[in-house]
């Protein structure tokens, strides 16, 4: 067959696609999914309000979070005083429990991030903040859609007003140095930046409430011992939560006998629980995987699903995610491995690379598609569904067209199959290469986007694939949902994608 024009390719690439999207609802009709789904985004969506605010974050006098305001699309980095901390705890609802309505005169507001997507072209997603230990200072990074890369800010939090400088474009890394008297500014350029500016020492805001512990190369969840008692009863604290005997710091100091004057316990834990386990893998190394449940439905032989990424060194998101209600009330244990490649070990780890089987599922994001749909290659019968999201799945292609997005910075993660060893080597575990033939597979719901930089071909040619080579069954089918980038910027679309995929796994795992 003679090459196509790049015009004649993308009409049948658009014919092509839009089969694909009427045969997933079809398919999703057929099956009752999307009348489920439509029920699913009431749920999710009714929720949005109670999740409208992070947990706070305690550093020196203040308590740092994140909120948002009703109708707006994006978050506001609000502090308030530590001090008058007791005024915003919430003992009476599982959904929060920290009331940022109350006393709202005397919030400050740092960051609108509403703001910030005026700013840039109607966009809002920041990678990094770090807050000067004076709090006077914030310095951030947002990624400019127009370049493709994120761009430092640093605001006055007393003023309110950006800093004329330090600026930069294609920021990966931001530290302060100098104790405080200057920041480092990494650039995807060979270039460090040291830009000595009026500042302090560093803290990290983060975005989560789980840190980790990466100096012994360990994995353990780090907390502030004077949040201590308020956090680990939270389904976001501790993997140890349930322990109120004998309470323990991050480093396993004994806090039995501390006096904790008046804090008294947010009892989320009443609802629902997590639980920490090492499960060996076929080479005998401990894997850490973590399990989440509603303490009402958990019993024998529920269905579960299974989340992974291991790549980049980077450790598996654990937050708590308001839409996972709909799976855990229904019974649905959630499961978290931080599989090697991740940074569940620290940067060993990456460098060395309950649930009834029959009722499991998967679900991976990106480089995570990719660790699952090697699983599913790998061992199709141990899955009854998953959900793959913007999945990296055709890997050796992809890494031999440098020029594409992300593509060299995956080198090292991924192999440079310029090596023929490498090459060989990335053959092995690369999903659209590793297609069993004539097996069932599981049901699959293949969610990519017209997001150049996600690769929407590399998901329409492994559901293709599979379709084509294994032993497929209507009744569990692959499915190809396309997404845009309007969807990435919304989270009441990104609540609609959500209601899918969970009433996808519903029914292919349960049948209802």
């Amino acid at each position: 067959m003679g090459a196509l024009s790049d015009a004649a390719a993308m009409r049948h690439m658009d014919v092509h696609m839009e089969a694909e999207e009427k045969y997933t609802e079809a398919c999703l009709a057929a099956c009752g999914a999307d009348r489920l789904a439509r029920k699913l985004q009431l749920e999710m969506a009714s929720r949005l309000a109670s999740d409208a605010c992070t947990p706070p974050v305690r550093w020196g006098p203040w308590l740092y979070y994140r909120r948002a305001d009703e109708g707006k699309q994006y978050p506001v980095l609000c502090r308030r005083s530590a001090a008058l901390h007791n005024e915003f705890v919430s003992y009476s609802d599982p959904s929060a429990g920290f009331d940022f309505t109350a006393g709202k005169r005397i919030e400050q507001k740092l960051v609108d991030y509403n703001k910030e997507a005026e700013r840039f072209g109607g966009y809002s997603y920041e990678e990094l903040s770090e807050v000067s230990p004076d709090h006077r200072f914030i310095a951030y990074t947002m990624y400019d859609k127009d370049k493709d890369s994120f761009t430092l800010l640093v605001r006055d939090l007393v003023t309110g007003t950006l800093l004329d400088k330090p600026r930069a474009d294609r920021v990966s890394n931001i530290s302060w140095a100098m104790d405080g008297k200057a920041l480092n500014v990494i650039q995807e350029e060979s270039d460090v930046i040291l830009e000595d500016v009026d500042f302090c020492d560093t803290h990290m805001m983060p975005d989560a409430v789980v840190d980790y512990n990466l100096l012994n190369g360990k994995w353990q969840i780090v907390q502030q011992q004077n949040l201590l008692h308020e956090r680990t009863k939270a389904l976001y604290g501790t993997a140890f939560a349930a322990s109120m005997g004998r309470s323990r710091s991050p480093d396993g100091a004994d806090l039995s006998n501390e006096d904790f004057g008046n804090y008294a316990w947010n009892e989320l834990s009443e609802y629902y629980a997590s639980e920490y386990y090492d499960v060996p893998s076929k080479d005998g190394v401990l894997v850490p995987l973590m399990l989440v449940y509603s303490r009402k439905h958990k019993q024998d032989g529920n269905p579960g699903l299974l989340h992974g990424h291991g790549a980049y060194g980077e450790i598996l998101d654990k937050r708590w995610r308001s839409e996972l209600k709909s799976l855990l009330d229904r019974g649905w244990v959630i499961a978290y491995a931080d599989v090697r490649g991740g940074g569940g070990y620290g940067k060993k780890w990456h460098q060395e690379g309950i649930i009834q089987e029959n009722k499991l599922a998967g679900w991976g994001y990106s480089a995570g598609g990719l660790l699952v749909a090697a699983a599913i290659n790998n061992r199709p019968n141990l899955f009854c569904a998953a959900v793959l999201k913007v999945p990296f799945l055709d890997v050796c292609n992809t890494l031999l067209h440098p020029i594409l997005p992300l593509t060299a910075i995956d080198y090292e993660d991924f192999g440079f199959p310029v090596d023929h060893e490498e090459f060989l080597a990335i053959r092995k575990y690369s999903p659209y290469d590793n297609i069993q033939k004539d097996v069932p597979y599981p049901a699959v719901f293949v969610t990519s986007s017209f997001n150049t930089r996600f690769g929407v071909w590399e998901a329409a040619k492994w559901v293709a694939k599979v379709r084509e080579l294994t032993h497929y069954d209507p009744e569990r089918p692959v499915v190809l949902n396309l997404t845009t980038d309007v969807v990435e910027e919304s989270k009441y679309l990104q609540t609609k994608e959500l209601a899918l995929e969970t009433a996808f796994l519903i029914k292919m795992v349960n049948g209802v």
